[in-house]
């Protein structure tokens, strides 16, 4: 997600969600949050990270990328849902908010990083943008979706 990133952790399971992902979906999706993440310490850090740190140094996490998020995440990004966009900006301006609750500065600004033209043309909405301007008004701050500009066309992470 480029709004995000997911760490795995020994915490609380997610909530139950219906067989097909929609039983109990505003109750999975509004539930207490399963971790909220600093920045990895250096030891946990893959062999990419450790010879060249990223340019950042916290990570606000809403849950785990694994079930039933993974798939809902999924179903954001690829499967046109984009109903999903107001609980997963929810979830992730709540680790935001409990990450600054914990002495982080306040952001400034929030900036969705952009699609290729191609794939924005394939999916029919910047699934980065939706929760961008989500989680800005929840913040009360200021999303700019034209501060970044995509110069090169990467291939799909998964899809």
């Amino acid at each position: 997600m480029p709004l995000g990133a997911f760490t795995g952790h020994d915490g609380p399971a997610p909530p139950a969600v219906g067989v097909s992902g929609d039983a109990t979906l505003d109750t999975a999706m509004t539930a207490p949050l399963d971790t909220v993440a600093e920045a990895a310490p250096a030891a946990a850090l893959c062999g990419r990270c450790v010879q060249s740190p990223p340019p950042f140094d916290r990570t606000a996490v809403a849950f785990d990328y694994v079930w039933p998020w993974d798939g809902l995440i999924q179903r954001f990004k690829f499967g046109g849902a984009d109903e999903l966009a107001r609980p997963l900006a929810a979830s992730l301006a709540r680790a935001v908010t409990a990450m600054q609750a914990g002495g982080s500065p306040r952001a400034d600004l929030v900036v969705p990083v952009p699609l290729a033209p191609a794939r924005l043309a394939e999916r029919g909405f910047n699934q980065a943008w939706e929760l961008a301007r989500r989680i800005a008004r929840c913040r009360g701050l200021r999303a700019e979706p034209q501060a970044l500009q995509r110069v090169v066309d990467t291939s799909a992470q998964a899809g």
